[in-house]
């Protein structure tokens, strides 16, 4: 199923579309949306159709995730928060109900698996796969200093530091089908034959 055709998703992608088109932020603006939001949210479907999973949830959890970005939020807690009203704005205003958007927020609050934080839902273990897949399948990593959004590192020491550590987060601890597993281990070993390992 093309997600594109649910109304609702449709309805959110517009509009999260909408606030990435007008960020401050030339990242957020021109690339952000198509090369990383979109791709996240196309991954997250086709991983819950294979998976017999209703592929809402993760999907809407995929075009909300980290929206804060396009208000320049980017430090932790505050992008966390000031996402998870956004989020619930949105969803509200296109008629989500609201069991549904706890659950995307519950899902959008633990994505990024730092420490031993994991999803416990099925359409968690989709939409934080499809999150780490975007990252590792795209220029995800090499378009964010091209475009001066990489501003957590002063230096290219940093940057590489930053991205070794964030890509094996993304494979050991993101990634939790087999199939995906495997398309990406590659691309985790070419990063580090290009900048070491951590």
């Amino acid at each position: 199923m093309d997600w594109k055709s649910n109304k609702t998703l449709a309805l959110v992608s517009e509009e999260v579309k909408r606030l990435h088109k007008t960020s401050q932020n030339i990242c957020i603006r021109e690339w952000f949306y198509e090369g990383h939001v979109l791709v996240v949210a196309d991954y997250a479907a086709q991983i819950a159709v294979r998976e017999k999973i209703n592929l809402s949830t993760p999907v809407l959890a995929s075009l909300l995730h980290d929206v804060a970005r396009t208000v320049n939020v980017d430090d932790e807690p505050d992008l966390t928060i000031r996402s998870d009203d956004m989020a619930r704005e949105i969803m509200a205003k296109v008629g989500v109900a609201e069991a549904e958007a706890d659950e995307v927020c519950n899902i959008m609050k633990i994505h990024s698996c730092r420490g031993k934080v994991r999803p416990d839902t099925a359409e968690g273990r989709v939409m934080t796969t499809a999150d780490a897949m975007a990252h590792l399948m795209t220029d995800f990593y090499l378009i964010l200093p091209f475009k001066g959004w990489l501003t957590a590192t002063d230096d290219f020491d940093g940057y590489k530091k930053w991205l070794l550590e964030k890509t094996q987060r993304d494979l050991n601890h993101k990634i939790f089908f087999e199939p995906e597993r495997a398309l990406a281990s590659p691309r985790v070993q070419a990063f580090q034959t290009l900048f070491g390992s951590v």
